[in-house]
């Protein structure tokens, strides 16, 4: 097992915002940089083990909190425009890009990182998706989806809860309570 240097810091995004992020640094040469993109609701402390594991095999490693999550700035899961968190994710890849650059993204990372190879695509070797969030398992009935549209035109920061379970995230137990953490996790939507 090689030594791991273990950080965190912050970047200020285009508009200001305080993006907070935390890093692997391995003892040797890296060979390559990975950057950790988590899901709706997270935040990169649920992605210790996965940092620690890529940066004990040379692979230096990044993980972002979006705005509106985790310890970055802005208002809890609420953003302007899905552009915003586009920017955000490309400032990340310009600060942290030196050695070949691979990006991984569960669930709303995975799909806001091809959002961001389609739309505004920044130089990077490759990309991990983890159950990319495409769609939704159950739709919602017409009449709710009415609703939150016209809510959104002028009550865009409601709050809704997402109804997800911790057991519907892992079968595995003993992963689940080293997910816990009730400060930033977030068990709600806003309505944009």
């Amino acid at each position: 097992m090689a030594n791991v240097a273990e950080s965190t810091g912050t970047f200020a995004a285009g508009d200001g915002t305080r993006m907070f992020y935390r890093a692997w640094i391995p003892a040797i040469r890296p060979i390559a940089t990975a950057l950790i993109i988590h899901g709706l609701g997270e935040h990169s402390g649920r992605y210790l083990h996965v940092g620690r594991y890529f940066s004990e095999n040379a692979i230096r490693t990044f993980a972002l909190d979006l705005r509106g999550h985790g310890q970055s700035g802005g208002k809890p899961m609420f953003i302007r425009n899905y552009g915003e968190l586009s920017m955000d994710l490309v400032n990340a890849i310009e600060r942290f890009a030196d050695v070949p650059l691979f990006l991984l993204g569960h669930s709303f990372g995975a799909q806001l990182l091809l959002w961001t190879m389609r739309n505004n695509p920044p130089f990077v070797r490759g990309l991990i998706v983890s159950a990319p969030w495409l769609g939704l398992v159950r739709r919602p009935p017409r009449w709710q989806t009415a609703f939150v549209e016209s809510l959104n035109r002028r009550f865009p920061g409601i709050r809704i809860a997402t109804g997800i379970r911790p057991e519907q995230l892992s079968s595995d137990q003993a992963h689940l309570e080293t997910l816990r953490d009730p400060v930033f996790s977030r068990g709600y939507i806003t309505v944009r």
